[in-house]
Parts: structure tokens; sequence; C-alpha cells
């Protein structure tokens, strides 16, 4: 199948977004939750179609990488990243183009860590990824009154903290059990913080109108954020491994 065809499904939710989020020019708080997944599900579908074609087409170019470029796409994504969400949501068509830009990045920075797995840990992990994202979410919505919708900051620096760690161990001790560990612990941190963008979102749902209206792509840039990060922890815990970066 042509991977081009891919493109046709992130065409249609960009459609059917338009067409349930917008009237009279404007974009309204009705049907909130609604159009933040589906902000989700094109921004996903847009995705998978650039990480097609840069597998299909670029691979051997990927192949190549250096950990030195890897490290400078991850830190070009995170620049992109707060531009993006800090861009006043009255600017919504450079907020919009920023986003697509945003996703191109983070496909490639994707297409590159599917490259370091076989090929067939990757469904396995992406249905995973899926059952769990789905599952938490239920969860957030059941038990929203318990769940708070803050994160501390020292559980921020924990988090981060963590996340070097397990770069630092992935270079030095890859496949070893505290690698599998370190891994762990912060797909379980990464699973507490969908539970809290959940909260946060019906929040956000209920005070819409008093702030001056929705911000469809932070919140489901946020969204998504989380699925990757769950969906790269899932890889690495039930994938193989072929290709390990060293520092020299």
């Amino acid at each position: 199948m042509n991977p081009h065809f891919l493109f046709v499904i992130p065409v249609v939710c960009a459609l059917v977004i338009y067409m349930i989020s917008f009237k009279e020019g404007k974009q309204i708080c009705d049907n909130y939750v609604l159009v933040t997944y589906l902000y989700t599900l094109f921004y996903l579908a847009l995705g998978t179609y650039f990480i097609t074609i840069l597998l299909q087409y670029y691979e051997k170019k990927l192949d190549r990488l250096s950990l030195g470029t890897l490290l400078g796409i991850i830190v070009l994504y995170v620049i992109i990243y707060y531009v993006m969400i800090f861009i006043p949501k009255e600017q919504l068509l450079l907020k919009h183009l920023i986003s697509i830009f945003y996703i191109m990045i983070t496909s490639v920075m994707l297409a590159v860590i599917f490259m370091m797995y076989f090929p067939q840990s990757i469904i396995l992990s992406l249905l995973m990824t899926l059952v769990l994202f789905v599952v938490l979410t239920l969860i957030a919505w059941k038990y929203q009154d318990v769940i708070s919708s803050r994160v501390s900051l020292i559980m921020l620096i924990v988090f981060f903290i963590l996340v070097i760690a397990e770069f630092l161990v992935s270079l030095f001790y890859p496949g070893t059990l505290i690698e599998k560990a370190i891994i762990l612990v912060v797909l379980l941190v990464v699973c507490y913080l969908v539970l809290v963008k959940t909260k946060r979102m019906i929040e956000n749902r209920d005070s819409c109108e008093k702030d001056g209206g929705p911000d469809y792509v932070r919140e489901s840039t946020g969204l998504l954020l989380t699925f990757q990060n769950m969906l790269i922890r899932i890889l690495e815990l039930t994938g193989r491994r072929r290709r390990r970066y060293s520092l020299s």
C-alpha cells in the first residue's frame, strides 16, 4: 500500500474537527472534550503518516544519525513544544502552524527510536500503550473527585532526575535490570500524569467560557505527549534493542 494513502486519515480528522469545533469563524467551548480528543487523534494520525514516510524513504539516513544529532533533535523538540504552548490562544493560525512543525519533529525522534528496536515489538507496544492510556483515562473520569490536577514542584524535579538517570543508564548499562527498573518507575510516573492531565482537562472544560475560550492545541498536544512517553517506555520494556548509541 502506498504510504501516502495514510494522509487521508489526518485530513478526515481535520475536517471533522473543523465542523465540530468552529462556529461563526471562532472556536467554541461546546464539545470541549470530544474536540480535544479529536485533535489528539489528528496529531497521532499525522505523526504516524510522517513516521511511515521517514521509515520507508529515509531509513538509511536515520540509521546513520549520531548520538549528538539525536540529542539536537530532542532539544529542538523541547523548544518547539514550549514555544507552541506559550503562544496566546488568540493567535490560532500561528499556533496551528507551530503544532504541525512540532509533530514533524516528534515524528523524526520517534522514527529514530523505532529504528532501535525490532519491528515486531512496535505493534505490541502500540497496542499496550493504547489499552493502558484508555484505562487510565476512564479511571480519571470515574474518580475525578479524588484526583488532583496539580503536580508539585518536588515531583517534577524527581521526574526530570529519573529521566536523566534513565538516559545515562541506557548509555552505560543497556539491557540491565537497573535500566528496566528505572524505566518502569518513569512509566508509573507518566501514568500518574495521564490521570492529572485528564482531571485538568475536565476543569478546563468547566471553566472554558470563563477563561475566554478553549486552547485545543495545548490541551491535545499535552495528551499526545503523555501517550508518546508511555509508548517509548513500554517499547523499551517489551522490545529487543538492535542498536545502541555510545559516547564515542
